[in-house]
């Protein structure tokens, strides 16, 4: 695989049934996309093998033509992203009623993508920023039709270019429209330039947004003599407000943070497969906060921490603690493996309601040495437990905190997103490959 994304991200170009064969190994799902067929009214070419080789030549088609102004790797990112933008299409195809019509549906195939590739490409060989802008346009690929159908005003574009690179984007979706058959081809193609018009008109063409640079320059000139931390919540607060339509501008961002800003809890939600290391980097970086551990709680209520039958009574004592240390404004972690996205959800909406700092820390261990470590641990879990946990991931997404932490598995780290000054928690950056 590292070899194969090295070739793609040099400006090779390997059709696709040597990129399948390449990759079967290491991305099993990418050897079922023969036998995984598609609803002939959106896909008529095909199968998604059939689709993903005519998605992969337009891609090409566009690298070499009107996206060539991109620079190599760039235009590699969009190669990536076209050959995987359907790799969870096997596990996702299902026949069901539509409008009250029988049809094939994939419906929820982009974020399940983004979290199938998560834990697989840490050792694709591909820089950190590249490999988190690769899953972005992997799990967000359909955005810019539907924003456009659904005639979404310019908050919902500041959100998407918060998650993913939206020029980018463009060009991913232009191929996945361009790879296909169908009989609204062309409506499709327009619908997709027609978000690449809006992003323009919105200052959404480029990660992040000019909302997000113009906040930057807020806490600069106003907030230069406060915390990091509060820096940190005013910025995601601010971007949260401004991106779920609640403010329409900086300046407004600043008078409403009057009211938040003083005083206020530091919520930490861990996230990381049994064996990643939470426990071990809460006892070294959060010696002194309050620590909700779901673990602890089944010992305690229990008597072990194998019994699931007690999971409702542990939860129920788990949020009012939570709640305790938020009301008191103490620092408080939530350690629990937090693998779903809404039961993360409702951990970090608690921190919200409370004025909270939401931090999710992030521990992307290769789920090799999440094994290995798990064999080690003294309250293990069986293989089988632990893969089930690597199937239902669901990668965090960066709105679903203030500040988000991804860490290395010797805790540095490898991203951040919401942070204005210093690393918080005294960790540091990975090193470059």
């Amino acid at each position: 695989m590292k070899e194969l994304f090295a070739e793609i991200m040099s400006g090779g170009q390997p059709d696709f049934a040597e990129c399948a064969a390449r990759l079967s190994r290491d991305l099993d799902l990418i050897t079922r996309f023969s036998d995984t067929p598609q609803d002939p009214g959106w896909h008529a070419e095909g199968d998604v093998h059939v689709h993903t080789d005519m998605v992969l030549r337009e891609a090409y088609a566009s690298v070499n033509g009107p996206a060539a102004h991109l620079n190599t790797r760039r235009r590699g990112l969009v190669v990536l992203g076209a050959l995987l933008h359907d790799i969870a299409k096997p596990i996702c195809t299902r026949w069901a009623e539509i409008r009250g019509t029988e049809r094939w549906t994939a419906r929820g195939h982009e974020a399940q993508g983004r979290s199938y590739l998560a834990p697989r490409l840490i050792d694709c060989g591909l820089d950190y920023s590249e490999l988190e802008t690769l899953l972005g346009l992997v799990g967000y690929h359909h955005e810019p039709k539907f924003l456009v159908v659904k005639d979404r005003p310019i908050h919902h574009y500041r959100h998407l270019c918060r998650l993913v690179d939206p020029e980018l984007l463009y060009w991913v979706e232009l191929a996945d429209m361009r790879g296909r058959t169908c009989s609204d081809w062309d409506e499709g193609i327009e619908k997709i330039d027609l978000f690449r018009m809006f992003c323009k008109e919105y200052g959404t063409t480029q990660r992040g947004g000019d909302h997000l640079a113009a906040l930057h320059q807020m806490l600069e000139e106003s907030l230069c003599q406060h915390s990091d931390d509060t820096r940190d919540l005013v910025l995601g607060a601010s971007l949260r407000s401004l991106e779920d339509g609640t403010i329409q501008s900086v300046e407004e961002a600043l008078a409403r943070s009057f009211s938040y800003r003083e005083t206020f809890s530091d919520l930490v939600i861990l996230v990381g497969l049994s064996g990643s290391g939470k426990s071990t980097w809460i006892d070294r970086y959060l010696p002194t906060f309050d620590n909700v551990s779901l673990d602890d709680l089944r010992v305690e209520i229990a008597g072990g921490r194998s019994d699931q039958a007690s999971n409702g009574r542990v939860l129920a004592e788990a949020r009012e603690r939570l709640r305790i240390s938020l009301r008191a404004k103490r620092p408080v972690v939530w350690d629990a493996t937090n693998l779903r996205k809404d039961f993360r959800s409702r951990i970090a909406q608690l921190g919200f309601d409370y004025g909270a700092l939401v931090t999710l820390v992030v521990l992307h261990t290769e789920p090799s040495v999440a094994k290995k470590r798990n064999v080690a641990r003294t309250h293990s879990i069986g293989a089988g437990v632990q893969q089930q946990q690597l199937d239902k991931f669901q990668w965090p997404e960066l709105d679903e905190g203030h500040r988000i932490l991804y860490l290395d598995q010797d805790f540095r780290v490898l991203s951040h997103f919401g942070v204005t000054g210093q690393l918080p928690y005294g960790l540091e950056e990975a090193a470059c490959p």
